[in-house]
């Protein structure tokens, strides 16, 4: 019985003292917690959405700055013989002729524009007048390089 009473006590005591060791929060303080924690959550997913968007539009700027400067770079070297003709130092320096269309070609090549290697057949072919096709060829190329950069 004496054990009885003391187990009773202890269950009395232990109950006791849990309630008491525990200041408790307020109703308030919850929602205020609550509504802070939710408001959290949406900015973060805000922040997130906004994230994604400004990561999509950084890959769509470096592509278009990689096509302008790869326009740029072949219409520099389609110019190189008239920069080192009038005595100005050009990028790109070239041993012959062939080696001079031959690094155009693999240039629109790479590009992957038809229009460029057309071009550059037409002038090969002299089809027309070769520097009427370059003249068109390089209004042609700062087209491109002005479209990349819209």
């Amino acid at each position: 019985m004496k054990k009885a009473i003391l187990a009773g006590i202890a269950v009395t005591a232990v109950v006791f003292l849990l309630s008491s060791c525990s200041s408790g929060v307020s109703q308030e303080q919850y929602n205020k917690a609550t509504a802070d924690l939710t408001a959290a959550q949406t900015q973060a997913q805000s922040l997130q959405t906004q994230l994604q968007s400004l990561q999509s539009d950084k890959t769509t700027l470096t592509q278009k700055n990689a096509a302008a400067l790869a326009y740029a770079e072949f219409l520099d070297a389609l110019m190189s013989p008239a920069w080192q003709n009038e005595g100005i130092a050009a990028r790109f320096t070239y041993t012959s002729r062939d080696d001079y269309l031959a690094d155009l070609n693999q240039r629109a090549s790479s590009i992957g524009d038809s229009k460029l290697t057309d071009y550059l057949q037409q002038i090969q072919n002299g089809d027309q007048s070769a520097e009427t096709k370059v003249y068109e060829l390089m209004s042609y190329c700062i087209s491109k390089i002005e479209d990349s950069l819209k």
